[in-house]
């Protein structure tokens, strides 16, 4: 066996961490259990869960993450010997290296432009061998036949004029060097020539070295750099001044001789000429058009062991063990799908219940439950579950007692359950509470008791188990409804009293109004009769900013009349006017203290009302909303100020006067719950 990436072993490390983790998670959720629940009741809650079951879940998970890790390393068999044989074609640039290549009519000159090209198509090449034969006056072979073309690069990159040692252009004697130094005298048809000059020739026969070529079956590929017209040569001398090249005095121009090239290729087989002249060219799109399509002969075969690679195998083993996973439960066959109840019971009205609980058929649930106290009379898991069919169904009242009998009830066992006794008064406080926020605020009184009840019952859980949260945060929400309660309270009063003091103005300014009139009929239109009107006015004014009352606004336009009836000096229509302010002033008295009376019948009537429907047993039900609705009914809930001085100016029994004072204790503990966004979390659940 042989492994295709064998550093991917390394992953197998990740199997005792996978362990260790699955160690924590035990461990978490352990303790996670003894924070919910006492000791007696945690067996209880485990009682269906199997450990042995767990542990071989976890065994599976890590085995199937070892055998993904194995088929990553990609493990390998079976070798089958396969023959590679390598074909391809000999190719061979020959390249100009003379002087007049420095010509810049290709930039930044034409043998650097030459070499590029080449580089461009050595990447284009697909396992031919190449080789490099430089000329100027002589031929050089800088480098032989080879497939290393790191090394080819390496002797193209300081090719330049002086790499020769004799100046001048001689094409014909570097076509005769790759003849008889670079290639061999078999099968001389797979072999290309690819040519790169600007064709200016010495009287070497070009063109009958090219006529050898194509007698011996090599193609020649003829690229001809430069202008036509001519181009300067520009060098630089020893001391690097940089001038042209000069004959005679005349300045040297080098062309590009089209025809010698032309010529030169068509005596070849298959041969191209390319007049790239001052052009761009793409020499490795040549080479993928002419030479990478034509007909290749076999370089070198090699007999190689190719092994089969068999990573399926591992990752169809772990997804077969992740499957067996997932089916493998972690419950006790013949207890997964009992509750506690019915751990403790075997009844089948229990069981019959609490399936028509979870279908949220609550009346079928509460008369399951109700026929099973019949014969249990003092199971408080049946009153418990029988109190959630009427909290879930929206009677609160039935929850409320329900709840409270099953937290009374619960010393039956053997052992006394503190951890349900701890559920079942959260569960009391959560009915409490909401009996009272379904309440209106007209009904203040029966909404404090209820909120007191619900924090008396709070109390009592966190008495059993301090560290339930759920307790804790409800029972905050309580405090604040309690004082939002109490703040309301404080308004109403502040609202009665503010319309007392309307009343008692009222009361006055009539008085005085009335003895305004006997004061103008004994004396007349007196500029003191003139002042004592104006004042009452303003009196008058200032009421009716405070309070809307029709009454009072026509008190207001009599007296403005009375006003212009003393000013003009008519006395008896001034007094009758102020007579008729006086009434009206009465008047409105009269009907602010008719309201007052209508509010406090339609009150006392509500309160009435709620207790006959006490006695009756006729309590409306009301639709239980969801879980989302009431939290976010709670979070709009607006919280009573936190002044301390309305604290001290509300009404207040000894229990709120006791839950305030600790409340500007807690503010801090307040604020932190706060960040739970004050949501009211429902414990109820079947048991």
């Amino acid at each position: 066996m042989i492994w295709q990436s064998l550093q991917n072993l390394n992953l197998l490390w990740l199997l005792p961490l996978a362990v260790l983790l699955f160690c924590y998670a035990g461990w978490r959720r352990r303790r996670a259990l003894e924070r919910f629940a006492s000791s007696g009741l945690l067996p209880r809650l485990v009682a269906t869960v199997s450990l042995a079951k767990r542990r071989w879940k976890a065994a599976l998970t890590i085995l199937a993450l070892a055998f993904l890790i194995v088929a990553l390393a990609r493990p390998c068999w079976n070798p089958i010997p396969q023959t590679i044989t390598r074909k391809g074609r000999d190719v061979v640039f020959v390249l100009d290296v003379s002087r007049s290549m420095l010509a810049d009519d290709l930039q930044p000159n034409r043998l650097e432009r030459a070499k590029l090209a080449i580089q461009d198509c050595l990447e284009a090449l697909q396992g031919d061998r190449v080789a490099l034969v430089i000329f100027a006056g002589t031929a050089l072979v800088r480098c032989p036949l080879t497939l290393d073309y790191s090394f080819f690069n390496m002797m193209l990159a300081d090719v330049e004029p002086r790499s020769v040692g004799r100046g001048g252009t001689r094409i014909g004697d570097a076509l005769r060097k790759v003849m008889a130094e670079v290639f061999d005298d078999q099968e001389r048809q797979f072999k290309d020539v690819i040519l790169i000059t600007d064709g200016e020739d010495q009287d070497s026969f070009p063109k009958e070295a090219a006529q050898a070529l194509g007698k011996a079956g090599v193609r020649l590929l003829a690229v001809g750099l430069g202008d036509e017209k001519g181009t300067p040569i520009l060098v630089a001398n020893e001391t690097g001044v940089k001038d042209f090249i000069k004959d005679g005095g005349e300045v040297v121009r080098s062309k590009l001789d089209g025809a010698t090239l032309r010529a030169m290729a068509a005596a070849t087989p298959g041969g191209r000429y390319l007049p790239v002249a001052t052009g761009n060219f793409d020499l490795g799109a040549v080479y993928r058009s002419l030479i990478a399509t034509a007909e290749r002969r076999s370089l070198e075969s090699e007999t190689i062991d190719r092994y089969e690679e068999k990573y399926q195998i591992f990752v169809a083993l772990a997804l077969a063990l992740l499957l067996l996973e997932s089916l493998l439960s972690e419950r006790k066959a013949t207890q997964a799908l009992l509750l506690c109840g019915c751990l403790l019971m075997g009844d089948d009205l229990l069981r019959q219940g609490n399936q028509a609980l979870r279908e949220g058929k609550y009346d079928a649930a509460s008369s399951a439950y109700a026929k099973a106290l019949e014969s249990h009379p003092d199971n408080g898991y049946l009153l418990f579950n029988r109190g959630v069919a009427a909290f879930r169904k929206g009677d609160f009242e039935q929850a409320r007692e329900f709840f409270g009998k099953a937290g009374d009830r619960c010393a039956f066992l053997k052992h006394p359950d503190l951890g349900f006794e701890s559920l079942a008064r959260t569960a009391t406080g959560d009915a409490c509470f909401r009996q009272a926020k379904a309440l209106p605020d007209e009904q203040l009184k029966q909404k404090e008791e209820l909120v007191l009840h619900a924090i008396h019952a709070y109390g009592k859980a966190l008495e059993i188990a301090p560290k339930d949260t759920v307790a804790t945060a409800n029972r905050a929400a309580a405090r604040l409804e309690l004082k939002r309660i109490l703040g309301v309270k404080y308004m109403q009063a502040k609202e009665r009293q503010k319309q007392q003091e309307m009343a008692r103005k009222l009361q006055e300014l009539a008085d005085q109004q009335e003895k305004a009139a006997d004061d103008t009929r004994k004396n007349g239109a007196t500029p003191q009769q003139q002042e004592q009107q104006r004042q009452l006015s303003q009196k008058t004014e200032e009421l009716t900013k405070d309070q809307q009352n029709q009454p009072l606004d026509e008190a207001k336009q009599h007296q403005q009349a009375a006003e212009r009836a003393l000013q003009e000096n008519r006395p008896q229509d001034a007094e009758k006017e102020q007579r008729e302010a006086a009434g009206k002033m009465r008047e409105a008295l009269q009907k602010q203290q008719q309201e007052q009376e209508q509010q406090q019948q339609e009150q006392s009537g509500q309160e009435e009302k709620k207790d006959q429907e006490k006695k009756d047993g006729g309590q409306e039900k009301k639709e239980l909303p969801d879980q989302e609705q009431q939290n976010q009914e709670q979070q709009e809930q607006p919280a009573p100020s936190d002044n301390p001085r309305n604290d001290k100016e509300q009404p207040q029994n000894e229990d709120a006067k006791d839950i305030l004072g600790q409340e500007r204790q807690d503010r801090k503990e307040r604020e932190s719950q706060k960040a739970r966004q004050g949501g009211y979390i429902i414990v109820p659940r079947d048991y």
